[in-house]
């Protein structure tokens, strides 16, 4: 009779450890609370915090670091660690723009700021516009750019006036080539234009076309003759938020085609056996024989072989390809998971990419009323009781947000309620995974710790 006792304590005591990932619990840590606003900065680990007694907007992480004094009432991202600060909503050129060391760059005069990469940005005059003509929108209004005044800053941003101002009509549209950048105007002229606004007379097609090519494999700025690396036999840009790279080919001592990428200045970063169509964060999408793998820029290491028509990405995590340790792979129609620690299949490519939602380490779909199926990146597959999974849930997959009985709730990948179903208003997962805004009496964030 003992035995059959034990036997089933230890029956439930087993059943009420979380399942996730081979005994890993998920707690939640308090971190601010009773708190006015709180609105996740999207792309990155941070978010903006109103104070309840100036009201007052503030940038920080999701581990509660205070990374932005309090400036403005509004605070809005606009990219590459730049803010549009603004204390008047309701008005049209009453925006500062404000870097997230915390200095205000500009006066606050305009309308809207485009940051190109962390050293341009243009600032917008605008005009109101009608919906059936008109250059730049913001939400449900409509504008005209009546004035473009463009910035260069240094690496660390400080108050400055703008290096150039462009009209109506010298102004459509710009893309940055590392310190240049190209401005084509109404009539589809492009121009381009050095870090203290000197033209070029370099003709270009489009604004997204390169300005750094070959001679005698030499990286050469084609505008200035000045050469950036050697070594190259092919070489295309890429703008990121640590500067301008150089993704190119060269011959190895074999004499085979090998792919590289340097740095603006011609240092080496990586060298790889296959071609590199494009990098995001710490990872190279690369490509063998027409199929896509993985690269990693840490390791050197190809993690996802070259075996798969695509790769999911993801704009709603700080990590585009990699989450909670898996890569969403596809062969046709077909959509499975990668171990990016081992390069072996974990989750069977099996899956409908059409019937299905994924959100990073995660995939669902809908069985029934009530019913959902979710499948998680190691190949667990889970039936879970909810009325819905918000296919918007922000971070890596690893956590989910649902809905039951109109109620709003968390549950992790093997479908383990985290959060219980009590909540009237949506809860937000943060970008980076690492916390949960949520709203009781004030909103409140809580910090994510996952403990093995």
């Amino acid at each position: 009779m003992l035995k059959k006792l034990l036997s089933a304590f230890l029956m439930i005591a087993v059943l009420s450890v979380p399942l996730a990932a081979l005994g890993e619990t998920v707690r939640l840590e308090p971190l601010h609370q009773y708190v006015p606003k709180i609105t996740p900065v999207t792309g990155f680990g941070q978010v903006i915090m109103t104070e309840k007694q100036t009201g007052l907007c503030g940038v920080f992480s999701t581990d509660g670091e205070q990374l932005t004094p309090y400036l403005f009432p509004t605070l809005e991202k606009v990219n590459y660690g730049f803010f549009s600060g603004t204390d008047d909503e309701k008005g049209i050129n009453n925006r500062a723009l404000v870097h997230i060391s915390g200095a205000v760059l500009t006066d606050q005069t305009y309308g809207a700021f485009v940051a190109y990469n962390q050293h341009w940005t243009a600032a917008y005059v605008l005009s109101e516009a009608t919906k059936k003509q008109y250059e730049y929108k913001r939400g449900k209004q409509f504008f005209n750019i009546d004035r473009c005044d463009l910035y260069f800053f240094s690496d660390e941003p400080a108050p400055c006036q703008p290096v150039g101002s462009l009209s109506h009509d010298e102004f459509s549209s710009a893309s940055v080539h590392g310190n240049f950048i190209a401005i084509k105007d109404q009539n589809g002229k492009i121009t381009l234009y050095d870090n203290e606004f000197k033209a070029y007379d370099y003709p270009m097609e489009k604004t997204n076309s390169p300005v750094y090519g070959i001679n005698e494999y030499t990286v050469v700025n084609l505008a200035t003759g000045e050469a950036a690396a050697d070594g190259f036999i092919a070489v295309k840009e890429q703008n990121r938020p640590d500067g301008l790279w150089l993704i190119g080919t060269r011959y190895n001592f074999k004499g085979d085609k090998v792919s590289f990428v340097t740095d603006a200045a011609g240092n080496e970063i990586l060298q790889a056996d296959y071609a590199i169509s494009s990098i995001s964060g710490d990872y190279a999408l690369v490509t063998q024989n027409k199929l896509k793998g993985l690269y990693s820029l840490e390791s050197g290491k190809l993690i996802v072989p070259c075996k798969f028509n695509n790769i999911m990405t993801s704009s709603v995590s700080t990590d585009a390809y990699v989450h909670n340790g898996y890569a969403a792979v596809e062969n046709g129609n077909l959509r499975g998971y990668v171990d990016t620690r081992t390069g072996e299949i974990s989750c069977e490519i099996k899956y409908d990419r059409k019937a299905v939602t994924t959100i990073g380490c995660s995939t669902f779909w809908k069985v029934e009323d009530g019913v959902y199926k979710l499948v998680a990146a190691d190949g667990v597959e889970t039936e879970v009781h909810v009325d819905s999974i918000y296919e918007k849930t922000r971070g890596n997959g690893y956590l989910l947000v649902a809905q039951k009985d109109k109620l709003y709730g968390v549950i992790d990948w093997h479908g383990n309620e985290i959060l219980p179903f009590e909540h009237n208003k949506i809860i937000t997962i943060t970008d980076d995974s690492r916390a949960i805004i949520r709203t009781g009496t004030g909103m409140q964030i809580d910090r994510i710790i996952i403990e093995k």
